[in-house]
């Protein structure tokens, strides 16, 4: 009678095993800001490989889908369960971003061989790609255009995420 136990166990502990890798839940995620928009908020959204479809979503904010709206900085769990009951969690850490800016382009200097425009530039996320576009053959990467020429320019700023935006300025000639 102890050998039969013993034997049953072992099968028991067995099938435990193969249907724990059978469980397996993967979990990916995509968080896609909403800055660019004008909006401060971002999307979250889970997917998941493996177990058993459908799959049953519980968020700490108490939404039950697979994508949530975040407009507030915090940590963001949620439990997935699939069809046969196995679980997992996913947690990720939310900031929100401000909307990119150009907040002024400045002129330094006088004379008409001699100017150059300065970027400011503020949100979004850093760093910043400059692109003139103007009367300068050069379209330097740089927030600082250096012998800048009379004449209608177009800055075009674009953010690690790819956030684009642009501003216009004029350099009036100045002839005596």
């Amino acid at each position: 009678m102890q050998t039969l136990i013993c034997f049953l166990c072992t099968i028991i502990s067995v099938h435990y095993g193969v249907f724990s890798q059978e469980c397996a839940l993967n979990v990916s995620h995509e968080l896609i800001h909403n800055y660019c928009a004008g909006k401060n908020s971002a999307d979250l959204t889970v997917r998941v490989d493996g177990g058993f479809p459908p799959y049953k979503y519980l968020w700490n904010t108490g939404a039950q889908t697979h994508s949530i709206k975040l407009t507030d900085d915090g940590i963001f769990q949620v439990e997935i369960i699939d069809k046969k009951g196995c679980k997992t969690e996913f947690s990720t850490k939310y900031q929100p971003v401000s909307a990119l800016k150009i907040n002024d382009i400045k002129r330094d200097g006088e004379s008409n061989d001699r100017n150059q425009l300065i970027a400011d530039v503020s949100g979004g996320v850093p760093p910043y790609d400059y692109y003139w576009f103007g009367p300068v053959k050069e379209n330097v990467n740089t927030k600082v255009l250096i012998n800048a020429l009379p004449g209608d320019y177009l800055l075009l700023v674009k953010d690690s995420q790819n956030c684009v935006l642009s501003r216009s300025y004029q350099i009036e000639d100045k002839k005596d």
